[in-house]
């Protein structure tokens, strides 16, 4: 449970709520046996420092040494207005992907309804290891916008991204020394896909 001591929350929904939904994508784990995954709306009071044990709309990594453990986490400074307005960031899955060239090698993507993808450093996944996004700036390697929210794992292949964002077409985000580059040529279909989007997969 991401959210054990949580309040009652809106919708009339338990106490806490923040599940791992990501539209039913699973949790990832890298060849260290941590777990990757990002949560829903819920609770959240683990600010640098504070104790805290409530972890809504977060990206976390957990450590599986000795037992779960929260190694690290990531969340946005208006998690609070996410919360109040039912903007899920857990609401699409993450991936990990292939080491990369660059000077950040591990990394992981992940997106959900705020419309916005986040590359993050699998390593510290702020940049000032302080976990939270502070003055607009969220402190990861890189934040995309997306053609609309995000229900699906993104595929991978090829040095490239695939999602299918709520009301938007298929695109494709090239890898280049660790960066996703968007809107480039022939990078996107046609077909608009409606509510929820859609979650592509690679075929060989």
């Amino acid at each position: 449970c991401t959210t054990p001591n949580g309040t009652v929350a809106q919708y009339g929904a338990i106490a806490g709520e923040g599940g791992i939904w990501m539209g039913g994508g699973g949790i990832a784990v890298d060849g260290a046996n941590n777990l990757y995954f990002a949560t829903g709306d819920g609770n959240f009071n683990a600010f640098p420092g504070a104790n805290g044990t409530e972890y809504g709309s977060t990206y976390l990594k957990l450590s599986t040494a000795g037992g779960l453990s929260v190694a690290d986490y990531f969340t946005l400074n208006n998690q609070a207005f996410l919360q109040n307005n039912d903007i899920d960031v857990g609401s699409g899955g993450v991936i990990l992907l292939p080491d990369q060239p660059g000077p950040v090698p591990r990394l992981m993507v992940g997106a959900g309804k705020p419309s916005r993808a986040f590359l993050m450093n699998r390593d510290q996944l702020t940049a000032d290891n302080q976990h939270i996004s502070t003055n607009g700036q969220d402190n990861v390697v890189q934040t995309m916008p997306l053609g609309g929210g995000a229900f699906d794992t993104p595929a991978y292949f090829d040095e490239k991204i695939y999602y299918v964002a709520v009301k938007d077409v298929i695109r494709s985000y090239s890898l280049s020394d660790g960066t996703l580059i968007p809107d480039l040529p022939n990078s996107f279909g046609t077909r608009k896909f409606g509510f929820p989007g859609a979650t592509p997969s690679i075929s060989a």
